[in-house]
């Protein structure tokens, strides 16, 4: 249905952090060298021996001083372990620099892409890059507790800031947790709460985690996305790869729930998405406006009630956050 994503295009990007980590890794090297020069005689000693081993072996001579390969190359090792540990390096000092440690800077994991060339696709035909810049200063590390009212709110049981402490946590169960099990989450309150930067700190940590993230409004999803696609009728390019990535991608984020158009299409649409999610043990982390009241009556009963069975919901509610982080920039 969609075209699959190119990988040759970003093949120049690899090559280009492969050999940038060359060279780090030959400068680095080069110093260990100089501060132990012992070390660099003995990988000249054992380039030259090696070599000559290799050589007597081929031309069938029996007169080389080396008997076992194996044997010699365990003395070695253990000598230059012995070197590095007098001067404080553990022995995989000489590990060559890599970017991506799963995939080494390829790219590919036994003939498949790693997650680090889906994320890349993802980025660029989503052109996440404003969602990342936000990622530098929206994360758990700089989320600010002390906006939120330890006052009474309302009919509510807690204060403001006593139910953020508990989304917050939540939150962190729901990251650190990513990689043993799928669970997904619901944010449901007013605007200004939270919910978005929430929604980026969950993302932070997961990409940090090494996994991929695709984020989404509700409307670019169900209103151009995802239609685009199923009405195959002059397929924008960025809308037919993005499509695939609404379902593999491992953390899908859905924001502003509820301002897409509801239609007939659009609920089935809907429906499809959130529950080929959960069939596939894929997380995904919705926020919206909407009070449940108001998914229940907006949405047919089967998209309800994945929703709430299905989703962790957490609530916010309290004064706008948004108006008082923008008085103290």
């Amino acid at each position: 249905m969609s075209a699959k994503p190119k990988y040759d295009m970003f093949m120049p990007e690899y090559e280009l952090i492969r050999s940038r980590n060359e060279i780090l890794t030959e400068e680095k090297r080069q110093r260990i060298y100089k501060e132990i020069p012992e070390l660099k005689v003995w990988n000249d000693d054992m380039a030259d021996s090696t070599i000559g081993y290799a050589k007597a072996r081929l031309m069938g001579r029996s007169d080389h001083p080396i008997e076992s390969l194996d044997d010699y190359m365990k003395n070695m090792l253990e000598e230059r372990d012995r070197l590095l540990a007098e001067h404080g390096y553990s022995p995989d000092v000489f590990e060559p620099v890599y970017t991506c440690k799963l995939c080494k800077d390829t790219g590919f994991i036994g003939g498949e892409p790693c997650a680090c060339l889906k994320q890349r696709i993802i980025d660029y035909f989503y052109k996440q890059s404003l969602i990342k810049r936000s990622l530098e200063v929206e994360n758990f590390e700089n989320f600010d507790i002390s906006f939120y009212s330890d006052k009474e709110f309302g009919s509510y049981l807690k204060t403001p800031r006593k139910q953020m402490e508990e989304n917050l946590e939540k939150a962190k169960d729901f990251v650190e947790s990513f990689d043993k099990k799928s669970s997904n989450l619901l944010l449901r309150g007013s605007s200004g709460l939270g919910k978005t930067y929430l929604s980026n700190c969950i993302a932070k940590s997961v990409l940090d985690k090494g996994k991929t993230v695709l984020y989404l409004s509700s409307t670019r999803l169900f209103d151009e996305i995802i239609p685009d696609v199923m009405m195959n009728k002059n397929i924008h390019f960025e809308n037919a790869d993005i499509y695939d990535y609404v379902y593999s991608c491992e953390l899908l984020i859905i924001d502003d729930f509820g301002t897409e158009q509801i239609t007939k299409i659009t609920l089935p649409n809907i429906f499809q998405c959130i529950n080929e999610r959960l069939v596939a043990g894929l997380s995904t982390v919705i926020s919206t406006n909407l009070t449940l009241e108001d998914i229940r009556n907006t949405y047919s009963e089967r998209i309800f009630s994945r929703l709430i069975d299905r989703y962790e919901v957490l609530e916010f509610y309290g004064e706008n956050i948004r108006y008082k982080r923008l008085s103290e920039v």
